[in-house]
């Protein structure tokens, strides 16, 4: 498949959760296409990709430890992960880029949700430890 329709599905997957409610710790069956029930930050991503056909670890902390850091002249594409790390350095939150200019994220308070977040909001919080695609992908479309 063309990465640019993996990118279109896992996207477009992803958009049409917005709104469904967030619980630490909830997950998805990735094979089911429309879930319902609440899910949590790292269960929204991996179930978004699983869509696309793409299956990554559960839990943010293992999805920031199978990436790679997307670093200059490379820009993050949509899909891309952005991943927060607390001062002990425990990686604790996933979202998703969805276009040059917003996040898709399952987000706890005081949302409660799976919402879109501004990009330039995302990246100048003080725990953004940077954009990341996971392995999945690079081994799946080469980039």
């Amino acid at each position: 498949m063309d990465p640019k329709d993996t990118r279109a599905l896992i996207l477009r997957a992803a958009w049409t959760r917005l709104g469904s409610a967030y619980l630490l710790g909830g997950k998805w069956p990735l094979e089911q296409a429309a879930p319902t029930g609440p899910i949590d930050c790292s269960g929204f991503v991996r179930w978004a990709y699983a869509q696309g056909g793409l299956i990554i670890p559960d839990g943010s902390y293992n999805q920031f430890a199978d990436s790679v850091a997307i670093v200059a002249p490379d820009l993050p594409l949509p899909g891309d992960l952005g991943f927060f790390r607390d001062e002990q350095g425990h990686v604790h939150h996933v979202g998703m880029l969805y276009d040059e200019d917003q996040v898709i994220e399952a987000r706890g308070n005081p949302y409660n949700s799976v919402i879109f977040r501004p990009r330039a909001a995302w990246e100048a919080w003080r725990e953004f430890t940077g954009w990341r695609r996971p392995n999945t992908w690079r081994m799946a479309n080469g980039s």
